[in-house]
């Protein structure tokens, strides 16, 4: 049994035998070896670009961008961009054995990147930033989650500069009935049009089929 984990000279493979008596491997996703969490793959996020839409294709000089530090340790993922005053933000989900986030990074080029780090702590993802400022301030849709008290739900929030957020606000909730009634999560950047913003959200029901729908 092998698998990857990011550490501070990259990424090394982890070999075990297969009936070590401290492995237990009955999910494909996840190992654990005495008493921590493993994933068997790392994320990773990748550059791709199309002339017709159809074929895509890796553009020359770009490189994968990988997890940094412990709070990525197990990946980066599931990204949202949005391009603000010439420089694009990448948000994206962040995994490591403390939970899942949402972490940032920004890019004028595509080959040189700042990051931010974590911006949201877990349980949170599916965060995506307006494409334009309103009031001066950065606004975004994110998804905390909590099972115990509450449900997945989607928040609004502000920022002065993009990175640190505040005044959240619970905007939209899961409907009993419905397609979405186990969790929602935004998608890509709402889209301005003469009525407002548009949203696309994915949804999904007790059985984890999911549909898009807007709002």
């Amino acid at each position: 049994m092998s698998f990857p984990i990011l550490t501070e000279i990259g990424i090394q493979i982890i070999e075990i035998p297969e009936n070590d008596p401290e492995m237990i491997a009955k999910d494909a996703r996840v190992v654990k070896y005495k008493e921590a969490d493993y994933l068997t793959t790392l994320s990773h996020l990748r550059l791709v670009c199309s002339d017709d839409g159809r074929k895509f294709y890796e553009p020359e000089g770009c490189f994968s961008l990988i997890g940094e530090g412990f709070l990525e340790s197990f990946g980066i993922e599931d990204c949202r961009l949005s391009y603000i005053g010439g420089v694009y933000y990448l948000t994206y989900t962040a995994v490591s054995p403390n939970g899942v986030g949402v972490g940032l990074r920004t890019t004028f080029d595509w080959l040189s990147f700042q990051s931010y780090g974590m911006i949201l702590p877990p349980h949170n993802k599916d965060c995506t930033i307006f494409e334009e400022k309103i009031n001066n301030l950065f606004y975004a849709l994110h998804r905390p989650s909590s099972l115990e008290i509450g449900g997945n739900y989607i928040w609004l929030a502000s920022s002065p500069d993009g990175i640190h957020w505040r005044d959240h606000q619970c905007i939209l909730r899961t409907r009993s009935r419905f397609w979405d009634i186990a969790r929602i999560g935004v998608g890509a950047s709402p889209i301005k049009t003469e009525k407002g913003w548009l949203a696309i959200y994915h949804g999904a029901n007790e059985k984890h089929q999911y549909c898009l729908g807007l709002f």
